[in-house]
């Protein structure tokens, strides 16, 4: 009865906001700087890491929260892991992470990569669908 009377509100209900979108992760780069394995993000503006997720790919049970060191700079934010935490060259391994704001007044930024650690350095491997998070946002 009130769905028959209201079928606008229903649209919106169902729908979300106008301009809510499914929005994919965005990628980033991956490499060793001093020996250690990091993370650089592109115009950080006033972003802050929110949570930081480890993994070897196909196997999710193997989840780390590693400890996290941030350097800034103008226009990039370098994370890096504090400790090698990577045990061998063969594993794909797929890093999470989130970044957000104090207000919260912009959307957060999610990333996902996957890469191959070796003694000389790192390289990125693609992505599979699985290794890929999605958030309802507007994106940027």
């Amino acid at each position: 009865m009130i769905l028959k009377k209201c079928p606008l509100l229903m649209v919106f209900v169902l729908s979300g906001c106008i301009g809510d979108k499914f929005t994919p992760s965005q990628q980033t780069l991956v490499s060793k700087v001093d020996g250690r394995i990091c993370f650089t993000v592109l115009k950080p503006d006033n972003y802050l890491l929110s949570y930081f997720y480890l993994f070897e790919r196909e196997n999710r049970n193997s989840v780390k929260q590693p400890e996290i060191a941030e350097y800034r700079t103008d226009n990039s934010l370098l994370l890096c892991l504090t400790e090698d935490i990577i045990n061998s060259s063969a594993i794909v391994y797929v890093a999470q992470f989130g970044l957000t704001t104090q207000t919260k007044r912009k959307p957060i930024r999610n990333f996902s990569v996957a890469f191959k650690a070796y003694n000389t350095g790192v390289i990125s491997v693609p992505l599979q669908r699985n290794e890929i998070t999605y958030y309802i946002g507007r994106g940027y």
